[in-house]
């Protein structure tokens, strides 16, 4: 009888809690979500972009989370949270940005990677929804090009949309203020922004924001002008390096001729006149009315034609689209793009890694063994001997075993008190200065836990963090990794279950407006270093270098607001950018060790950003700061902190040169761009030469040390030795005329030349060498070792 009693409530029991089930599922069933990713569905490989989400809420009213699995690579994802709140029958739109999609995702086409929960993410009560459940974009790969065309009439872009951008081929997308979107990260997937007659006052604050930031970050502008274009690039006009004094019409447009097959056919074109804004410099035609110039914003860069690009007689015409590939070759354009999410992979293994390591509270052998002779000698004679004295041995079976514990409790103690108390934070950055108090560049943040449990790391939306997650298999769900919440100031990173005693990386771009600068006042006479080095940061820099070369100069310590007098011998008559010397490293031992350590690691990294957004060819000062720069908070814990920051700035002019001079590979700055080909990879950083390209033809750009560019120089031998695995076929090209001189084999692999050779030096102090390469599909190349000797006269 008791057993069909308690049979009879179960089913009444289960009856009464069916329709919360219903409800339940009724609720979640009702939720539709609609996904458009990027722009036109296109997105670029590894690169953030825009999404569009769309709700209907078909049942009753939901308030909770949606979240976006999103990887950049595999080293680096998470998902991003969107909160909804929707009435009953309503339907929103909602705009934000997803940091990128790459492999990890990709390859599982049945995962599904939008999640939804009622509440929110941290209740755990995930339900079902109908519509899109994964991101799913057509992607733009990472050999293309991408561009994003600000035009009131785009499809007149004829030309520029069958340009080829270093021999990539060209994907143009249409913006417009409805798709653009609101923050930096969501223009990542563009290499170039072009501005032709659009009118950009009809973006909001927070697209001009976006892409004033996307700038600054290295992206790259290019306006095209009619007398109007001052009032169209509305709050954007102080960026743009032409200003409108009236209107021309060009009738010598040689300047479009780039391929002498190509005469130009047009007779006259319409422009501005124009005169340059402070910072900028005419690239094509003279400084009173520049026809073609450049700005350059942060890491970005500014390009303002005097004409519109989106003129008709140009387009109908077939050398406009070689005279736009010629202006790519002119810009800062890299295939890998300044983005911390699609290069998280090597940065982690050259930086974050090293920030993992915390010191190790551990015993030397000595003072183990000591400790083990007190306690023999403790428990086994002295005890032994007291409790016969006062005739209490009956007591040793608890008084020995208490010793033991508390021994074994004070041992634990000592070695893991600061971890116990607290978690413990290591931050490392390489940020480069722009002199004029801005700071940007990429930091590493990890934590060592004290506990198990979720931790939530929170940064200003100047510091773009992305968890690395290497220790996930690719088809995990990346949300139970780590979770981003975007809120008005700050983004907050949680990851998620962190195991006791475990760590954490985020790394991420970084970027802080007023920062502060060096201010250098430095001159080289006779290998003597002489000047002064003002300290405008409001941080102390514990020890400051000179960076020439492979070598480094240490010139002191200086702290915050003061001046470091410089009075140091050098190996060298002038000073060229920075080359890493690939040194192996040390062994290092104890915290001093995981300090030298470090400072290697962002020494080697920041040589490939010095190589990357090198202007000119400078050497660079750089310093070492333990105080924070940028930094994160850790909700609800106060971590205990250790913080080193590289900090460098590039050096101007430091007087002219004078004496004879030779200079090899590593001196000239030597740049590739393709004239009729492709560079597949270029990891010839540090003086290396080394680069994948396609059989075609190249311009490799010889460029002197700044401080040599002032000088009257006369060149006395150019020797080039090229690898006997990579032949190539050189030739050099007068900067006067653009005329070819062959240059003949002397002896075996070898090309020297010595008539007229100060001819082909141009006024910037650079030789361009032409070189074909035809391997027969062999890409890998190793560049030629170059000697370019000669002598310099004040």
């Amino acid at each position: 009888m008791k057993n069909v009693t308690k049979s009879i409530a179960l089913i009444l029991l289960c009856l009464c809690l069916f329709p919360m089930f219903a409800n339940t599922s009724s609720a979640a069933e009702g939720i539709k979500i609609t996904v458009e990713e990027g722009i036109d569905g296109k997105v670029k490989e590894e690169r953030g972009f825009p999404i569009t989400v769309t709700v209907q809420n078909g049942a009753e009213h939901f308030k909770g989370d949606i979240v976006f699995d999103y990887a950049q690579s595999f080293e680096s994802g998470g998902g991003r949270v969107l909160s909804i709140d929707l009435p009953p029958g309503e339907t929103r739109t909602f705009s934000l940005t997803i940091p990128g999609f790459g492999d990890p995702l990709r390859g599982n086409t049945s995962k599904e990677t939008i999640h939804l929960f009622k509440g929110d993410w941290k209740s755990g009560k995930e339900v079902k929804f109908t519509g899109d459940k994964r991101l799913n974009p057509n992607f733009i790969y990472m050999d293309y090009a991408s561009i994003g065309l600000l035009s009131k009439d785009a499809d007149r872009l004829k030309s520029l949309k069958a340009s080829q951008v270093y021999g990539n081929k060209v994907e143009a997308l249409n913006l417009s203020e409805k798709n653009f979107p609101g923050d930096a990260t969501g223009l990542q997937m563009f290499d170039f922004i072009v501005i032709d007659g659009f009118d950009l006052s009809l973006f909001s604050k927070k697209q001009l924001d976006a892409l004033h930031r996307w700038v600054d970050k290295g992206g790259t502008v290019l306006i095209g002008s009619d007398v109007n274009v001052q009032k169209t690039l509305g709050p954007l006009a102080d960026i743009a390096p032409l200003k409108v004094d009236g209107e021309q019409t060009l009738s010598d447009l040689s300047f479009l001729e780039t391929q002498k097959n190509l005469k130009v056919n047009v007779k006259t074109l319409s422009a501005i006149e124009g005169e340059l804004t402070p910072e900028s410099e005419a690239v094509i035609g003279e400084k009173e009315n520049p026809i073609l110039a450049k700005k350059s914003i942060g890491r970005g860069e500014v390009w303002q034609a005097s004409f519109l690009l989106s003129d008709s007689q140009l387009n109908d015409w077939a050398g406009f689209t070689p005279w736009i590939n010629e202006f790519y070759s002119k810009t800062k354009y890299s295939n890998n793009s300044y983005n911390m999410g699609g290069r998280a992979q090597g940065f982690y293994y050259e930086m974050g890694m090293v920030n993992e390591l915390f010191p190790s509270n551990q015993f030397k052998v000595s003072t183990l063994i000591l400790v083990v002779a007190v306690y023999l000698i403790l428990v086994i004679p002295v005890l032994f001997f007291l409790l016969r004295k006062f005739d209490k041995r009956e007591q040793s079976w608890w008084i020995i075993p208490t010793v033991s514990i508390l021994l074994s409790i004070g041992i634990f103690l000592t070695g893991a008190k600061d971890r116990v108390t607290k978690p413990h934070m290591n931050q490392m950055s390489i940020l480069e200065a722009d002199g004029k108090g801005a700071v940007q560049g990429i930091s590493a943040f990890t934590f060592f836990s004290n506990s198990s449990g979720d931790y939530t790391l929170s940064a200003g939306h100047d510091l773009e963090l992305y968890a690395n997650n290497s220790m996930n298999a690719p088809e995990f769900d990346q949300y139970k990794y780590s979770l981003d919440e975007v809120t008005r100031n700050t983004t907050d990173t949680t990851l998620r279950d962190v195991e006791y005693w475990s760590t954490r990386t985020v790394m991420g771009d970084a970027y802080k407006s007023d920062a502060g600068s060096f201010s250098p006042q430095l001159s080289l006479k006779d290998k003597t270093l002489t000047g002064s080095i003002g300290n405008d940061f409001p941080y102390d820099f514990e020890e400051v270098y000179l960076w020439s070369g492979t070598r480094t100069y240490s010139l002191g310590g200086v702290k915050a607001g003061q001046s470091l007098e410089v009075d140091k011998k050098v190996s060298v008559d002038y000073l060229s950018s920075p080359v890493s010397n690939n040194s192996i490293p040390p062994s290092f031992t104890g915290q001093q060790g995981l300090d030298d350590q470090r400072k290697q690691s962002l020494e080697q990294v920041s040589s490939y950003l010095m190589e990357e957004e090198a202007s000119g060819n400078r050497p660079v000062i750089f310093g070492y700061t333990k105080d924070g720069i940028v930094d994160v908070t850790m909700k609800d814990r106060k971590p205990k902190k250790d913080n080193l920051s590289l900090v460098y700035q590039s050096i101007p002019s430091m007087g002219d040169f004078n004496g004879p001079f030779s200079l090899k590979n590593e001196q000239l700055d030597v740049e590739v761009k393709p004239i009729d080909g492709k560079v597949i990879d270029n990891y010839s950083m540090n003086g290396s030469g080394e680069m994948e390209l396609e059989d075609g033809t190249y311009e490799m750009i010889l460029k002197l040390p700044e401080q040599m560019q002032e000088s009257d120089i006369s060149l006395n031998s150019l020797s080039i030795r090229q690898y006997p695995e990579t032949p190539l076929e050189f030739s050099m090209i007068a900067p006067s005329d653009g005329k070819e001189k062959k240059l003949e084999e002397q002896s075996s692999n070898t090309f020297e030349v010595k008539d007229r050779l100060t001819d082909y030096l141009n006024e910037d102090g650079e030789m361009v060498i032409k070189f074909v390469k035809s391997t027969q599909g062999n890409s890998y190349t190793q560049l030629p070792k170059i000697v370019l000797k000669g002598e310099a006269k004040q």
